[in-house]
């Protein structure tokens, strides 16, 4: 969980490898996750990256433009569930 950022506001059009690729340049990104009904407007997502400090590096994107729309990029609560049941 302390190397997971949540990232709020994420347009439809926007990827999983899309957020990868931005949150790339923080550091080793290890998983990323979209959450959300993609018909609404709005999404939110998880980053999980190899190391805590590149998820504090990540936080510097909030605000941050991507597709007409500000991210809302924080420490996550929780981790990213994994596909086994693990998080």
């Amino acid at each position: 969980m302390e190397r997971t950022v949540y990232v709020g506001n994420i347009t439809a059009s926007i990827t999983e490898d899309t957020l990868s690729a931005l949150f790339g340049h923080c550091g080793a990104v290890t998983n990323v996750r979209i959450s959300g009904d993609p018909t609404f407007n709005a999404r939110f997502g998880f980053v999980e990256f190899e190391e805590q400090s590149m998820a504090h590096t990540a936080c510097m994107l909030n605000g941050l433009m991507l597709a007409e729309r500000s991210l809302k990029v924080s420490m996550a609560k929780t981790g990213i569930s994994k596909p086994d049941g693990g998080g």
